[in-house]
Parts: structure tokens; sequence; C-alpha cells
């Protein structure tokens, strides 16, 4: 069998630029991934008829308690550490998914309640 030597690393400078960048992406990833839990509790809630403007709420609350559990739990986790900030962003991200989805329930009650006009027959 041939051997993979891979390169050595640890001689090379890491670049500034991209650990700030790399930095701003996994901070990025609170709100992604939180606001991807509501989306994904909203969508299972829509699959079943039961998407309402309360169980939307409900459904934000939820996930903004399991970031704060998330959090909570990092205390007790070797080499992880808990942060206000963290579930600031967690926080952020759900409220921005509630506000694109509550938008979006307005718009489609908006479309059922309007009566139809019915066409005049001349």
């Amino acid at each position: 069998m041939a051997a993979v030597q891979l390169p050595d690393c640890s001689s090379e400078r890491v670049d500034p630029d991209m650990a700030v960048t790399l930095g701003a992406c996994l901070e990025a990833m609170h709100l992604i991934e939180f606001a991807l839990l509501y989306g994904l509790i909203i969508t299972a809630l829509c699959v079943h008829g039961k998407l309402t403007q309360g169980t939307s709420v409900a459904a934000g609350i939820f996930s903004m308690m399991y970031g704060v559990v998330d959090e909570c739990h990092q205390w007790f986790t070797p080499g992880r550490s808990f942060s206000w900030i963290d579930i600031a962003k967690d926080w952020t991200g759900v409220l921005i998914m509630m506000a694109v989805v509550h938008g979006k329930l307005q718009l489609s009650s908006f479309h059922k309640k309007r009566p139809r006009r019915e066409a005049r027959s001349s």
C-alpha cells in the first residue's frame, strides 16, 4: 500500500483575513441552525394542517428555549463555554424566520378572506 503524506501546516502562517472570515461564518451558524429548527417545526405543522399564528408562536418559543438549553449544557462540556451572546444569536435567527413565516401567513389569510368578485353578465 502506498502511504499518503500530508503537508505539514504547522509552519505556515494563517492568513488573518481568512481567520476572520471563517470565524464570522461559524458565528453565523447560530442564526442559521435555529432558524432552520423553527422552519422544520413549522413545515411539520403545515404538512399536518396544524399551522396557525398560535402554533407558530409556540414553535418559536420552543426553538428559542432549545437554544437556551443548548447553551446551558455547554457549561458542563469540557472545552465549551456558555455565552449570552450565543443565546442572542440563536433567538435572532428564530425571530427573523418567525417574521418571514408570519408575513407569509398574513398574506395567505388575506387572500383567503377576500371575497371574489362575480362576473357580471351583460
